[in-house]
């Protein structure tokens, strides 16, 4: 990379995944129930953005894959059940399936027996191609909202990359990276438009009762004395969330060999918590 600089250490954060499918009768009815699944982003450790969309699902209409990411099954197999019956499961046409791809590390979990129960003894079961589902009955769709009784759970990493330089273009810049991440299957960046501009770090330097809390991570706030960035540059956070370290890997060369050539794009820079919270690595490797 010629024009920018890349640096730091990384560090991959352990967490917890589901896929869900949302098809609708059309692309916006879809795309409406995974936005109100996944929420604001981010809240109390769990993650949510969207995957991918879908031209034509299982069932022949399009739809869109949300991920859902948690730090521990427990709690990933708790929210996604609050998220499909708060958000999906009331979205006018919406049906709710599994998009979790076949591999040995995933764990299948009967999240969708459990909410099926809401059908007070109406709900049926039923085979929907080589799925075991659930139809549940729906005001409007006489054959009910079809819901998988199964979803799979994978482990999975996150890591955070921060872009750096010019204010006139590090919006462009950020949201170019973020579109391009999320082109590859099974990673998505959670947060608004897929970007924020606070970061994080680990304790806190006025506050002692906030030693085990999360702060604002001031090295790249322009204009802090200790600011790693110049004072007339700016600097946009990404958070990742990926099935596995291959396809994080390979989404953030990609999202920064698009975006090298952003006038004033001058660093990228991975972000580390010092290996508390997961396995480092070093950014300039990836390539």
């Amino acid at each position: 990379m010629e024009n920018i600089e890349i640096r730091g250490k990384g560090e991959l954060f352990p967490l917890w995944l589901g896929r869900i499918l949302i098809t609708a009768v059309s692309p916006e009815w879809a795309l409406t129930a995974a936005r109100a699944a996944s929420g604001f982003g981010y809240k109390k450790g769990v993650e949510g953005g969207i995957d991918l969309r879908v031209l034509d699902g299982p069932d022949g209409r399009p739809g869109v894959i949300l991920m859902i990411a948690a730090p521990t099954k427990a709690v990933l197999e708790k929210e996604m059940a609050r998220r499909m019956t708060q958000s999906i499961l009331p979205t006018p046409t919406a049906c709710c399936l599994n998009a979790m791809e076949p591999d040995p590390e995933v764990e299948n979990v009967k999240i969708g027996d459990s909410i099926a129960l809401f059908g007070d003894g109406l709900q049926k079961k039923a085979r929907f191609q080589d799925r075991q589902v659930w139809l549940l009955p729906s005001f409007d769709d006489p054959n009910g909202f079809i819901l998988d009784s199964e979803f799979g759970l994978k482990r999975g990493v996150s890591t955070s990359i921060v872009l750096s330089g010019d204010p006139t273009t590090m919006l462009k810049a950020g949201m170019m990276f973020a579109e391009i991440i999320q082109e590859t299957p099974g990673v998505i960046c959670p947060y608004p438009g897929g970007l924020s501009k606070f970061g994080v770090k680990i304790g806190s330097v006025q506050y002692d009762f906030m030693k085990d809390k999360g702060t604002i991570n001031q090295a790249f706030c322009p204009g802090i004395e200790s600011s790693t960035i110049n004072e007339n540059e700016i600097a946009y956070q990404i958070i990742i969330d990926s099935l596995d370290v291959v396809k994080l890997f390979d989404a953030i060369k990609k999202g920064i060999e698009g975006i090298q050539h952003v006038p004033g794009l001058t660093r990228v820079t991975a972000v580390s918590h010092e290996g508390k919270l997961g396995e480092e690595f070093d950014l300039s490797q990836i390539f």
